[in-house]
């Protein structure tokens, strides 16, 4: 596996050689974003309804929609052979 050697800063494009600190020489700004977020779980692109709030409307949305019973794996109650 080959790891970068080099980075960029979002914010003013200046490459930089990688470094653990996480913070751009140009304009300090911190360039690796922190692991514990409440939004999108750090970058993993997924969210845990589970720890959502119970205020955030995204933690109810597609509850309503309606589920195709060919889907749910139940049989037709119908002529049996």
């Amino acid at each position: 596996m080959i790891f970068a050697n080099r980075m960029l800063c979002g914010f003013c494009s200046k490459e930089q050689a990688y470094s653990s600190a996480g913070s751009c020489i140009e304009c300090k700004r911190s360039i690796l974003g922190g692991s514990n977020t409440t939004h999108w779980e750090g970058g993993k692109g997924c969210r845990n309804k589970n720890r959502m709030s119970r205020k955030d409307p995204k933690k109810y949305s597609n509850q309503a929609k309606t589920i195709p019973k060919k889907n749910t794996g139940q049989k037709k109650a119908g002529r049996t052979k």
